[in-house]
């Protein structure tokens, strides 16, 4: 397998998983609105969610880049 294939298969796992955490924890800005309109306090469970979030968008933010790196190392 070459280089650009691994690296693409990488950034596409790292993608999927990103989409699959934010599928279930929701956009960051979305749960701290949640937890302001209802005026609570910052849970264990929503700073557990919020962070959560953020690493979700970090993960598709890093598996574009593979993707990317990918496409310039075949041509």
């Amino acid at each position: 397998m070459e280089c650009s294939n691994i690296l693409n298969l990488i950034g596409l796992t790292l993608n999927g998983i990103g989409v699959v955490i934010l599928f279930y924890t929701g956009l960051p800005a979305k749960a701290y609105d949640a937890a302001q309109y209802i005026e609570t306090e910052n849970t264990p469970d929503l700073i557990r969610t919020k962070s959560l979030s953020k690493f979700a968008l970090a993960l598709i933010l890093l598996g574009i880049i593979f993707q990317i790196l990918a496409v310039l190392m075949i041509e």
